[in-house]
């Protein structure tokens, strides 16, 4: 009875013991890993409310809990970028790892991104070299740290892969040819061009670098008619216009370049940059009233350039309007003085106004304006140079000499300030040391002309090594055929060699081109008493005498003057009567 009454009271036959299930026991690791995630989410909720030090305490107390979560890591490693914390990342990435091998591409992809940031660079170099399958970004970047370095072919080298994961970046291919130009592998840089032109198309860029890669090869025909072709796809393109300009400027050809540029100026918005070239231009081809214009223009847009002054000056000075001309010279200069950069090294504005004043024969003030020019710049070797040429066309040799040894001891490469050393020289009858000083210039500027004229020129009066001085006279001639001097000069060397019909042909030459000039009459003179004709010779000598006697030295004049008087005297005399001369012993 009681048992049925216990059934209809629970609905149901309970069982006569109860079972106890067992709780499992809780283990280390996995309370970690609770705990972990715990502090996880703990730091993105404090990272959500802007409380990131608090957010970065969480997320390092995860990862202290759950150190074998690659997650985790990255994740810390990110917040430790973030905040600057650079060390601390790397010693996440590196762990125990000493050698780079051992890392996992991702994790030197993280490293070189850290070393990225602190600007370590070599050793972003070294990790992304290691990464086998490099990304387009990691070629782009290993690219620019090895031209940043000078390492020309490594730089070539990922950037040609860059092109093999992004090829439809046409600067990129550009930039490539470019440097395999500059590393002169042109047939690499042709291969290039070629697959560029299938990718591409003739784009007007496309010819631009051609005919930049035929201009390092110095084939300027066939770089021009590529820049040509550039303009024909694309009639304003800036970049092949200016480089045609560029070439017509270095071959002196004054009018096609300024077409070039007026072209450049009048397409170009802010006009500054390809107007001061233009004016520069019409200044070179004589245009003096439209440089004049131009200029106005351009400082009435902008009367703080200096640049524009100074052309102004140039300008007034081939007007002979020296006293604006100075004006303007003296403003440039005023102008620079406020720019910090600047001031210190525009030394043109200085060198103008002695020229100038040269110019004007007022040798006072042209020393007095390379003085003020060497106080303003001490540290300049042309403003020491530019002393010493003024002080040489004072005849005052010794003084220039010392201020010329100034310019060179600032700068030893200086071979204006060399030449005139050796000028100086040679006209204080050290022809040995000044000889040397010729010779340094054509060290530093081989085949330079006038150098080349001067050192030939002093051998021949010497009378010493002749053959030497006519092969490097005739190397100057090379250069300019029409060269009255060095004609003077090539005629002078036949002359002292015995070949007086060659000295003949040269002399008449030269005074055909330089026909002021008393030492090339005394010269002619010469030459013509030589073959025995002395009424020729007296009448070339009296030419020269009545000529510019500024282009001669005291001491040639005073030789013409005793030729004159000798020849009159002995016009009857058996032999040459200038050899006689010559012969005399000097008072």
């Amino acid at each position: 009875m009681a048992a049925v009454m216990l059934v209809w009271f629970t609905g149901c036959v309970a069982p006569p013991f109860p079972v106890v299930r067992p709780v499992p026991k809780t283990s280390s690791e996995w309370s970690k890993k609770k705990r972990a995630e715990e502090n996880f989410i703990k730091a993105r909720e404090y990272e959500m409310i802007g409380y990131n030090h608090l957010a970065l305490h969480f997320y390092e107390s995860a990862f202290a809990l759950d150190p074998n979560s690659v997650t985790l890591r990255d994740l810390l490693v990110e917040k430790y970028m973030v905040s600057s914390q650079y060390s601390q990342a790397l010693l996440l990435i590196k762990g125990n790892k000493k050698n780079v091998a051992e890392l996992s591409d991702a994790d030197k992809r993280m490293l070189a991104d850290i070393y990225l940031r602190l600007g370590r660079f070599g050793n972003v170099s070294e990790l992304l070299e290691e990464i086998k399958d490099k990304r387009a970004e990691e070629y782009y970047t290993l690219g620019l740290i090895y031209e940043s370095e000078g390492s020309t072919a490594k730089a070539a080298r990922e950037y040609s892969g860059y092109i093999g994961k992004n090829p439809e970046s046409l600067q990129m291919w550009l930039k490539t040819a470019g440097l395999y130009t500059k590393l002169k592998q042109y047939d690499e840089a042709e291969s290039l061009f070629v697959r560029m032109e299938r990718r591409f198309g003739q784009v007007p860029e496309l010819f631009n670098g051609i005919g930049l890669m035929r201009l390092a090869r110095q084939d300027t025909v066939q770089a021009l008619n590529s820049f040509k072709m550039a303009t024909f796809v694309d009639s304003s393109n800036d970049e092949a216009l200016r480089t045609i300009a560029q070439i017509q400027i270095h071959r002196g050809q004054w009018a096609q370049a300024i077409a070039g540029y007026e072209k450049l100026y009048d397409g170009d918005s802010l006009n500054d940059g390809y107007g001061k070239t233009l004016a520069l231009l019409y200044y070179y081809n004589k245009q003096y009233d439209k440089a004049g214009v131009l200029i106005h223009k351009l400082l009435a847009e902008n009367i703080d350039d200096y640049e524009v002054h100074f052309y102004c000056g140039l300008v007034l000075a081939a007007q002979d309007s020296g006293d604006l001309a100075r004006m303007e010279f003296e403003k440039s200069l005023v102008i620079a003085a406020k720019d910090s950069v600047v001031r210190n090294n525009f030394t043109d504005a200085w060198q103008q106004l002695c020229y100038l004043a040269l110019r004007e024969k007022d040798l006072g003030r042209a020393l007095e304006t390379a003085k003020r020019f060497e106080k303003a710049m001490p540290q300049k070797a042309e403003s020491w140079r530019m002393e010493g040429f003024v002080l040489n066309a004072k005849n005052e040799y010794d003084r220039a000499a010392v201020a010329l040894k100034k310019a060179i001891a600032l700068d030893s490469a200086d071979a204006l300030a060399w030449f005139e050393l050796g000028s100086s020289l040679e006209r204080m009858k050290k022809r040995d040391k000044a000889e040397l000083a010729f010779k340094r210039v054509l060290a530093l500027k081989p085949a330079d002309p006038q150098a080349a004229n001067y050192l030939g020129y002093m051998w021949a009066e010497a009378g010493i090594k002749l053959d030497s001085a006519l092969t490097i006279i005739k190397m100057a001639l090379l250069q300019d055929s029409l060269n009255g001097a060095y004609l003077d000069s090539y005629a002078w060397v036949f002359y002292k060699k015995g070949s007086i019909d060659s000295a003949l042909v040269y002399i008449v030459k030269a005074i055909g081109t330089i026909g002021d000039d008393p030492v090339v009459f005394s010269h002619y003179g010469d030459i013509l008493a030589k073959k025995g004709d002395m009424a020729g010779a007296l009448a070339a000598y009296k030419k020269g005498l009545g000529l510019s006697p500024e282009k001669a030295s005291p001491e040639e004049i005073a030789d013409l003057k005793d030729k004159i008087k000798f020849l009159e005297k002995n016009s009857g005399a058996p032999g040459n009567p200038v050899d006689t001369l010559r012969e005399k012993p000097k008072p």
